[in-house]
């Protein structure tokens, strides 16, 4: 009767590890198919997610107009005021997070009065006034990390000969344009531009080149 009773167990065991497997298996199986299911739908997810849109704006590693530049007139052609400009030299700051600051000096004599002036611009395109004794807004943008383009809105417009002021347009008049690239070597800029002076005078194709000090 023992044996039989233990048979019985024997048998019973078997049967419940048999029960048991069959669900390890079948939980197993589950496991992975929903496992499987949901890699596949996490990378069809990132699949199908759209691409991020390129950052706005360049990625320049500096700005290569920063620095002191001196007009080299040798190299400059110079179309205005029958081929006569003064010496100068041009200095640029860094203004705001995408932007300069620039300084005309009279390369001759510092010192004089009204032979200076300056602006700060953002490349947005806007305008930003000038200061010194010729009012102007500038329009900047950043064409790529070597080039700018650059538009002159002019607010006064003079009598000849005497130079009296016939014109104040306080939103400035599109009066000249031009396009500024800086060399790959940094060395050189160079302002190709066309426009028209205060004194109403046209020039055209105007290259001045800058040497960096």
């Amino acid at each position: 009767m023992n044996v039989l009773n233990q048979e019985f167990v024997n048998s019973e065991e078997a049967t419940r590890l048999v029960h048991t497997t069959r669900e390890e298996k079948m939980s197993s199986g589950i496991f992975r198919f929903f496992g499987a299911s949901v890699a596949t739908m996490l990378f069809v997810g990132f699949a199908l997610a759209p691409t991020p849109a390129p950052a706005q704006g360049l990625q320049c590693a500096s700005n290569p107009l920063i620095g002191t530049w001196r007009l080299n007139l040798q190299k400059s052609t110079i179309t205005r005021n029958n081929g006569v400009i003064e010496p100068r030299i041009m200095i640029i700051a860094p203004f705001g997070d995408n932007g300069i600051t620039e300084v005309f000096i009279n390369d001759r004599d510092p010192r004089l009065v009204g032979r200076w002036e300056m602006w700060s611009v953002q490349f947005d395109g806007k305008p930003y006034p000038t200061k010194g004794g010729d009012p102007r807004q500038m329009r900047w943008t950043r064409i790529d990390c070597n080039t700018f383009q650059h538009e002159t809105l002019r607010q006064l417009y003079y009598n000849l000969p005497g130079g009296t002021v016939k014109e104040y347009v306080p939103e400035g008049r599109v009066s000249s344009g031009g396009r500024i690239t800086v060399s790959a070597d940094g060395k050189t800029l160079t302002n190709k531009h066309t426009g028209t002076l205060g004194n109403q005078t046209r020039y055209e194709d105007e290259i001045l080149v800058f040497d960096r000090q």
